[in-house]
């Protein structure tokens, strides 16, 4: 009577162990895939913001969009201060594509070299 009881208890504490532990790694595993997705995320955002800053800084102020005098230092001053917010720099970059770069693209010059 008493070693059978035993042989139960033993059975069933091993069983929760495996089930704990399972739940654990399966949840250790959906932490470390959102950790990853969001770095990859987060890189993502870090060279587009990249990309526009460059193009914002070499681009001429008359190839911006619209009448303003100083449309060139108020986007290059909305990408440097949005670095500093986190993820903001990436949804920035973003505006910046759509509103200047896909709206007036930059303007190439010709130089044939013969």
């Amino acid at each position: 009577m008493g070693s059978g009881e035993i042989i139960v208890a033993d059975a069933a504490d091993n069983l929760s162990a495996a089930i704990g532990s399972t739940i654990f790694a399966g949840l250790a595993s959906i932490w470390i895939c959102a950790a990853v997705i969001g770095g990859l995320v987060s890189l993502f955002f870090l060279v587009i913001w990249i990309i526009a800053l460059v193009d914002c800084a070499r681009r001429k102020p008359e190839e911006f969009p619209g009448d303003g005098e100083n449309a060139k230092t108020i986007w290059l001053v909305i990408l440097i201060a949005t670095f500093f917010v986190t993820q903001m720099n990436g949804i920035a970059a973003i505006v910046y594509y759509f509103m200047v770069m896909k709206k007036c693209p930059k303007i190439k010059n010709n130089v044939n070299m013969h």
